[in-house]
């Protein structure tokens, strides 16, 4: 066992401490299915240990129950689980939550904490009313801030725990061939800034938003030709590790137009939404921009890139997922990357 690691048992239960930051804190699971962690507020681990023991003798020694409190409301939960979340939480993950207890309160009427017969019919009707793919990321958000509530102690026993994701049918993603990854090339260029930048990577590097998004120019090698994804304290992408991605000429180019010498590559936050809005309804009707990436891996399929290399360019743990990428059989070419139609320029300038 670690050494920032002890463990008891005590009764029914089992009662683990662990470090945290600069102190120790108590992990305290019974065999009711409650899962307690609270931080002792000691940097010693003996007086953690003391003042664990004294925590857990203040609970009811029949099955190491918590002492009864006076009931939480949903409300309530959920302004603690929101000053909870403050400091711990992006903004974008805070609303989301946010979104899910709405929809919850709504469902259920009142400003009672659902059961478990009523979580699996909030889940359900989700499902039924939007769309499948929402009822999970609910029943995803709302399992993680109840299983918050759970360990901090404000309710017994987590509703959601045992609801079982909504079965969805994978479709298949539409993507560009080579003719129309050139238009919609050409018209972010028209536009510039970052949707230049943004479209450019995911369409010639297969990056996914965030990766654009968290782009820096340290990332860039050009004199290898080749994109570092890192994985680092500033950034970890979806696969927790660094990949090498090859640069592509055009998109060489346009790193170069809009190169700085330090910092992120994007000036915003995040991918630019509205102006990929106007390119989508204008060249690519029901291609996401992660359709990019998609239509990026397929044009590399389609040009010879073994599947195995595809996989390392894309960051995929798994070869079956990197196959679900790849919607293009054509004829196979040599070459280990894919080629696109003249850009206007050039046929002006042959």
């Amino acid at each position: 066992m670690p050494k920032n690691r002890a463990t008891t048992r005590k009764g029914k239960g089992m009662l683990t401490l662990f470090r945290r930051g600069g102190a120790w804190w108590f992990r305290l699971r019974l065999s009711s299915g409650l899962d307690m962690r609270r931080s002792t507020g000691e940097g010693d681990k003996g007086r953690a240990e003391l003042a664990a023991l004294r925590i857990v003798a203040g609970l009811e020694q029949d099955g190491l129950r918590p002492v009864k409190r006076p009931g939480v409301t949903l409300s309530q939960l959920e302004a603690r689980h929101a000053e909870w979340t403050a400091t711990r939480h992006t903004p974008a993950s805070i609303r989301r939550t946010a979104f899910s207890f709405l929809a919850l309160s709504r469902f259920m009427g009142s400003d009672t904490i659902p059961d478990a017969g009523d979580a699996e019919r909030f889940i359900q009707a989700r499902a039924r009313d939007a769309s499948a793919g929402t009822a999970n990321v609910d029943l995803r958000t709302l399992r993680a801030a109840f299983n918050v509530a759970v360990s901090c102690g404000w309710i017994a026993e987590n509703p959601f725990q045992k609801v079982k994701a909504i079965r969805v049918p994978k479709t298949e993603r539409a993507t560009l061939d080579a003719g129309g990854l050139r238009a919609v090339l050409d018209m972010a260029r028209d536009m510039g800034g970052d949707t230049d930048l943004a479209v450019h990577l995911a369409g010639l590097a297969g990056l996914r938003a965030g990766e654009v998004a968290a782009a820096s120019w340290d990332w860039f090698d050009f004199t290898a030709g080749t994109i570092t994804v890192r994985c680092d304290s500033r950034f970890t992408p979806k696969g927790k590790r660094s990949r090498t991605v090859p640069l592509h000429p055009e998109l060489v180019a346009c790193l170069l137009r809009h190169r700085r010498d330090l910092g992120r590559v994007l000036r915003a936050e995040s991918v630019p939404r509205k102006p990929w809005k106007l390119i989508q309804d204008t060249l690519a009707p029901g291609v996401c921009f992660h359709g990019l990436r998609h239509s990026c891996a397929s044009l590399w399929a389609a040009n010879g890139v073994p599947p195995f290399l595809i996989q390392a360019w894309l960051g995929h743990s798994s070869i079956s997922t990197t196959e679900g990428y790849v919607h293009c059989a054509a004829i196979v070419d040599p070459r280990f990357s894919f080629g696109l139609p003249e850009a206007p320029a050039q046929r002006e300038r042959a």
